[in-house]
């Protein structure tokens, strides 16, 4: 674990510089970096960043071979959803509407048979 004295964490601007800087520490230092207290601020920094790379690098990989399989999934959900929505209007037996001049213009509704709702 790498920590900090008070005085690094008080200077805001100095920490945003650092956590900005592009300069990352190559495998090879990594590799002979035996003891993280040894390494001097600005190498801890560079190893941060090289770690912060490899992980995003590596949930960026995952999601880029993930996304097909979810896409297919949301597509048969919206496919589900539609399909559930027909069997439901399918076996609907209530018509509902706001307008009157609809009722007049659906057959099953004759002036005789029109629903409460639809007066002519």
């Amino acid at each position: 674990m790498i920590t900090y004295d008070a005085e690094e964490t008080n200077k805001p601007a100095e920490l945003r510089e650092s956590l900005q800087d592009e300069e990352v520490m190559s495998e090879e230092e990594e590799t002979q970096a035996v003891f993280l207290q040894w390494l001097t601020q600005q190498q801890r920094w560079k190893l941060y960043r090289l770690w912060f790379k490899r992980t995003e690098k590596h949930y960026l990989h995952q999601l880029q071979n993930n996304q097909p399989d979810h896409e297919k999934a949301l597509a048969r959900l919206s496919e589900l959803s539609r399909e559930e929505e027909f069997h439901v209007l399918q076996k609907a037996r209530v018509v509902g509407t706001h307008d009157n001049h609809v009722c007049q213009k659906i057959p099953q509704y004759s002036p005789a048979k029109q629903p409460q709702n639809c007066s002519g």
